[in-house]
């Protein structure tokens, strides 16, 4: 407590450095004339939890505390190596996509760190162990319509295409009965790459998209329709969409057909 009293009142970088070493104080203690500064931020580096460090890379790249060579980024790149240290792999690939584009919110700036963004992919592939299969029949349909490329997701940083890509090619990799369809005006299967990275899926869902006729409408009735007509009977259907659609029967119909002749306990998410 008598620490954080003091922070309030230092007016020097060097003493708020000692205290933050010393104490362990943590961002929300600082006073506010102090949050951009290169020394502060890199002493409050070093006892950050590891998805704070995640979330704070363009901050920090941008006031120079990470960069090739820094002590940092080495502080870093160690930590995301730990086998004590697991995130989602969903975090480290949003984290991975976010941070290369070297924008962020506000119209600031960074130069990415091509070792950290390496090693949030490489982090992402180990996480993939950690992720537990739910085993359940699985229909993924993802929703390749141009807007799809266009609007970025409030506080991730990256596209709804972009995101899709991550939650396809972690199901991919983690559940054995899981069934990836594409849909905007028509349905088929999504064109899974062999051996499915990050790179590759991006690559997938943009000339998916390209496949259609965007000016044709997204109709997100089709993966019930498709699903209707299967012997198979599945357990969940996952759509990712940013729900700009404009075509097709009634969706809330759909499912309830679905679920009053085929399985009354299917789970839908939407995401």
């Amino acid at each position: 407590v008598w620490a954080f009293e003091r922070a309030k009142q230092v007016s020097d970088v060097s003493e708020l450095v000692q205290l933050i070493q010393s104490f362990r104080l943590t961002h929300e203690m600082i006073p506010e004339q102090f949050n951009a500064d290169p020394l502060v931020l890199e002493a409050l580096w070093y006892d950050m939890p590891l998805m704070a460090m995640v979330r704070n890379l363009a901050r920090y790249t941008r006031a120079g505390v990470l960069t090739p060579t820094s002590k940092a980024t080495r502080h870093f790149l160690k930590n995301l190596q730990s086998t004590k240290m697991h995130l989602h792999p969903f975090f480290y690939l949003v984290a991975m996509l976010a941070y290369r584009k070297g924008t962020s919110k506000g119209d600031k700036t960074h130069t990415p760190v091509p070792k950290i963004v390496d090693a949030l992919d490489s982090a992402a592939i180990r996480a993939f162990g950690e992720v537990l299969p739910i085993d359940k029949k699985i229909i993924m349909a993802v929703d390749v319509s141009g807007s799809m490329h266009s609007a970025v997701i409030d506080g991730l940083g990256i596209t709804a295409a972009e995101a899709a890509a991550i939650m396809m090619l972690i199901n991919y990799k983690v559940e054995p009965l899981v069934v990836v369809k594409q849909f905007s005006s028509g349905l088929s299967d999504f064109p899974m790459p062999t051996n499915p990275t990050i790179a590759t899926m991006l690559d997938a869902m943009m000339g998916a998209s390209r496949s259609w006729d965007w000016r044709s409408g997204t109709n997100i009735s089709l993966p019930f329709q498709w699903a209707m007509k299967q012997k198979e009977v599945y357990d969940i259907v996952i759509v990712l969409t940013d729900n700009e659609t404009n075509q097709g029967e009634n969706v809330e119909s759909a499912i309830n057909e679905y679920r009053r002749k085929k399985n009354p306990d299917m789970k839908l998410v939407v995401v």
